[in-house]
C-alpha cells in the first residue's frame, strides 16, 4: 500500500487493484456503474424537489443513523488530500463532480439513504469559484448531506456554522486520520444546525403565506358602537 493522502475504495474493501485502477485516473462513470451495482435496493420515497421537500422525506421517514460511507469527489486519488487508511473500505472516489452530485440527489430521495457524506476536494475543480454554482445548488435541493470541502488553499480549518449556505466544514489538506474523524462528527452536527434553520425558515415562510392569504377585516362588526 502506499504512503500517501486521498487514497479511496469503490466498494467496502480495497486492494491492489483498487489502488492502481484509481492511481491511473479510472474513468468516473465506470466507477459509478460499479458502486450502483453494489446498492442495496431501497423504495423509492417520493421525488425531492427542494428544501422543503427534503423536510417532508426527513418528518415522515423514521429516524435512523446516518450512513458512513463518504463520496469523494476529487480529480485523483493522490489529490484529495485525506490520509489513505482513513477512507480505505468506507470510500468512494468520483472523478467528475457533476456525476458525484447527481448521484448523491438521485439517492437522497430515497428511504434507505446510501451516502452519510459528501467531501469535495475543490482544488480539482477550479477552486471556490468553479464550483460555487453546482454545490450552491446541491445544498439546497440536499440538504441533509453532511458537505465537507477540502483544500490546500485555504489558511485553516474552519469548523464553524458560518459557511452553513455553502458546506458543514472547510478542511485544510492535507488532513490527517484523527482531524478527519473529528470533522466528520463535526459535520454532522453542523447539518443538524442546518436543517433546523432551514426547518424555521420553511416555518416562518408558511405563517407568512397565511398571514398574506388571511381576508383583512372591514372593520364592520369588529367594533360594537355603543349609543347613549
Amino acid at each position: 500500500m502506499r504512503n500517501g493522502w486521498g487514497l479511496v475504495s469503490r466498494a467496502t474493501t480495497m486492494n491492489s487493484k483498487d489502488i492502481h485502477q484509481g492511481a491511473c485516473g479510472h474513468d468516473a462513470s465506470v466507477t459509478s456503474h460499479r458502486n450502483a451495482a453494489n446498492r442495496a435496493k431501497a423504495p423509492e420515497f417520493r421525488p425531492a424537489g427542494d428544501a422543503q421537500d427534503q423536510i417532508a422525506i426527513r418528518d415522515a421517514v423514521p429516524p435512523r443513523p446516518t450512513p458512513s460511507r463518504v463520496m469523494l469527489a476529487a480529480a485523483r486519488v493522490t489529490t484529495a488530500g485525506v490520509e489513505a487508511r482513513v477512507l480505505a473500505g468506507c470510500s468512494v472516489l468520483y472523478q467528475d463532480l457533476d456525476l458525484a452530485l447527481a448521484d448523491l440527489r438521485a439517492d437522497s430521495r430515497k428511504a434507505g439513504r446510501v451516502w452519510g457524506f459528501l467531501a469535495v476536494q475543490i482544488d480539482d475543480f477550479g477552486g471556490i469559484t468553479g464550483c460555487i454554482r453546482p454545490l450552491l445548488r446541491f445544498r439546497h435541493l440536499c440538504p441533509s448531506v453532511p458537505l465537507i470541502l477540502l483544500s490546500d488553499c485555504t489558511s485553516r480549518d474552519d469548523l464553524s456554522c458560518d459557511r452553513l449556505a455553502l458546506c458543514d466544514v472547510t478542511l485544510k489538506s492535507p488532513v490527517n486520520a484523527a482531524s478527519w474523524r473529528h470533522a466528520l462528527a463535526v459535520a454532522r452536527k453542523n447539518n443538524r444546525t442546518w436543517q433546523s434553520r432551514l426547518d424555521e425558515r420553511a416555518k416562518q415562510g408558511r405563517r407568512a403565506r397565511d398571514r398574506s392569504a388571511a381576508p383583512s377585516g372591514s372593520g364592520a362588526g369588529m367594533f360594537t358602537l355603543h349609543r347613549e
